[in-house]
């Protein structure tokens, strides 16, 4: 386990904090070097998130701090904070918890 700093959003980017992130196939197959969209090593996996808002980068409008937001970064879902891949453009805004709710019940 590696710790860094927590990454502070670029311009366009926003940075979450992560809630609950999926465990899929995509995420397997990264592990395993096999996956076409495996990053470079070393890097964090997690192909997708549920998170609130805690920063905004520079031009970031349209979300807040404290918004539930859901996102497909591709990798970098595991880590407590995510932000490289997270511009405001691959963020949506939570449906009323009903997300939250799955990911709830399925943690129970």
């Amino acid at each position: 386990m590696l710790e860094e700093e927590c990454p502070e959003p670029k311009d366009g980017e926003v940075r979450v904090c992560v809630l609950a992130a999926g465990v899929s196939l995509p995420d397997l197959m990264m592990r395993e070097g096999i996956h076409p969209e495996t990053p470079p090593l070393p890097f964090t996996p997690g192909w997708d998130l549920v998170g609130v808002v805690d920063r905004l980068g520079d031009g970031v409008s349209g979300l807040a701090p404290g918004q539930m937001v859901a996102a497909l970064p591709i990798s970098g879902a595991y880590a407590e904070f995510e932000r490289s891949a997270c511009p405001r453009s691959s963020l949506a805004e939570s449906c009323t918890g009903a997300m939250i709710a799955w990911f709830s019940s399925s943690m129970r």
